[in-house]
C-alpha cells in the first residue's frame, strides 16, 4: 500500500497528518520524524473555517444540553430508572465526553491544522485527546448494543427479562472496561512529535506504529461499525416482527387493539429511526476511510473529509433530541422537570426582590408546583 493509503479512523487532525508523516518517514532512514514540508503543504480555507465552527457550535450545544438533561431526568425520577434508561443513562455521559474532546480539538484544527502542545505537557495532551474521545465513541457504540438486547428480550423473551439483567444489570461498567481494552493503543502510538522547524504535531511518531494502525483501524471498523450495526438491525428486525403479529390475549374491545397497533407502529417506527440514525451518522467516516486505504490515489478534499468527521461527532447530538421526540414518557417528564425549576426560580426570584404579584400572577403561581416537589 502507499504512503497515502492511511488515514485515521476517529480524529480529523489524523486524517492528513498520518500521510504527511508517512512520506517523512519515508525520507528518513531511522524511522523517526524528519522534515515538515509535508505537514505544511495545505491549508483550509476561511470560508470552510467558519462553516464548520458553525456547524461545531451547534453540536456542543445541543449535545451538552441534551445529554445532561437526560442524565438529570433519569436521576431525578425513580420510574425512569430501569435497565433501558440506565443505559441510555450511560450513552449520554459518554456522549458528552464525545463532545467535550471532538468540539474543541475539531475547532482547533480548523484554524491550527496539525500544530500541537510540545513536551511533556504536549505528550501528555496528545494521548489524552486520543485516547478519550476514541474511548467515548466505543462506549457509546456499545451500549447501543447492550440497549437493543435489553429491548430484544423485553418482547420476545418477556419472562426472562429479569433473570437475565440481574446477573448483568453492571453492563454499562463492562461497555467502558471493554472500550478501555479496545482504545489503548492509542496511549502507546500516539506522541506530540516536533520538527526542524520548532513545531509540534499530535501524530503517530514511529514508522512501525502506522503499519500495526492500519490493521488495527480496519478492526475497529469491523468491531465498532459493520458487527454493530448488523446486530442492532437484526435484533430490532426480530422485534419488529413480534410487534407486527403481537395480539393481546383474552382483550376483544376495539379500542383496545386499536390503541396497542398504535404503540406497536410507534415503537416500530423509532427502532427504525435508531437504526437509520446510527447508520447514516457513521457511514461516511467509514467511506472516507476505506476510500484512503484503498484509493489513496483519489486524494480527498477538506471539506470531505471534515463533513464526514461532523456527521459521526454529531450522533451525540441526535441521540438525545431522539430521545426527547420519540420517547413520550421521557418527554413528559422532561417537561414536568423544567416547568417546576422555573417555576421555583421565579418563586424565589420574587422573594428576593420583594416585589408585590398582581392578584393574575399570584394565582398562577400558587397553581404551580412547590420548589419541594423538585428531586
Amino acid at each position: 500500500m502507499s504512503s497515502d493509503g492511511y488515514k485515521s479512523y476517529i480524529n480529523c487532525q489524523d486524517s492528513e497528518t498520518a500521510t504527511a508523516m508517512m512520506n517523512v518517514f519515508h525520507n528518513d532512514s531511522d524511522g523517526s520524524v524528519g522534515n515538515d514540508s509535508d505537514l505544511s503543504q495545505s491549508s483550509i480555507s476561511l470560508k470552510l473555517q467558519i462553516g464548520m465552527t458553525f456547524a461545531y457550535v451547534i453540536i456542543f450545544i445541543i449535545s451538552l444540553v441534551g445529554n445532561a438533561l437526560m442524565i438529570y431526568v433519569i436521576h431525578k425520577t425513580p420510574r425512569l430508572r430501569t435497565t433501558t434508561n440506565l443505559l441510555v443513562a450511560n450513552m449520554a455521559v459518554a456522549d458528552v465526553i464525545i463532545t467535550f474532546f471532538a468540539v474543541p480539538s475539531t475547532v482547533m484544527y480548523l484554524y491550527l491544522q496539525h500544530i500541537w502542545l510540545s513536551g511533556v505537557i504536549g505528550d501528555i495532551t496528545c494521548k489524552v485527546v486520543q485516547y478519550g474521545l476514541t474511548l467515548s465513541i466505543a462506549a457509546s457504540v456499545l451500549t447501543h448494543i447492550l440497549i437493543a438486547i435489553d429491548r430484544f428480550i423485553c418482547v420476545v423473551f418477556p419472562f426472562k427479562r429479569v433473570t437475565f439483567f440481574k446477573k448483568v444489570r453492571p453492563s454499562y461498567v463492562l461497555t467502558w472496561c471493554a472500550s478501555l481494552l479496545l482504545m489503548s493503543p492509542h496511549l502507546v502510538v500516539y506522541d506530540s512529535a516536533k520538527l526542524p522547524n520548532g513545531k509540534s504535531y499530535c501524530t503517530v511518531s514511529r514508522l512501525e506504529y502506522l503499519y500495526f494502525l492500519e490493521i488495527y483501524y480496519v478492526l475497529v471498523f469491523v468491531t465498532l461499525y459493520l458487527i454493530p450495526l448488523l446486530f442492532i438491525a437484526t435484533l430490532y428486525a426480530f422485534i419488529c416482527r413480534k410487534l407486527w403479529r403481537h395480539k393481546v390475549p383474552g382483550v376483544r374491545s376495539p379500542d383496545l387493539i386499536l390503541k396497542r397497533e398504535f404503540q406497536n407502529k410507534n415503537t416500530i417506527k423509532m427502532l427504525i429511526i435508531l437504526v437509520i440514525a446510527f447508520t447514516l451518522c457513521w457511514l461516511p467516516v467509514h467511506v472516507v476511510h476505506l476510500l484512503e486505504y484503498f484509493r489513496p490515489e483519489l486524494h480527498l478534499p477538506h471539506v470531505a473529509l471534515l463533513l464526514s468527521f461532523w456527521a459521526c461527532h454529531s450522533h451525540s447530538a441526535i441521540n438525545p433530541l431522539l430521545v426527547v421526540f420519540l420517547n413520550g414518557l421521557y418527554r413528559k417528564e422532561c417537561q414536568e422537570k423544567i416547568n417546576k425549576k422555573l417555576a421555583s426560580l421565579s418563586i424565589k426570584r420574587s422573594t428576593g426582590t420583594n416585589i408585590v404579584l398582581a392578584p393574575q400572577m399570584r394565582t398562577a403561581i400558587s397553581r404551580a408546583p412547590s420548589p419541594q416537589a423538585l428531586g
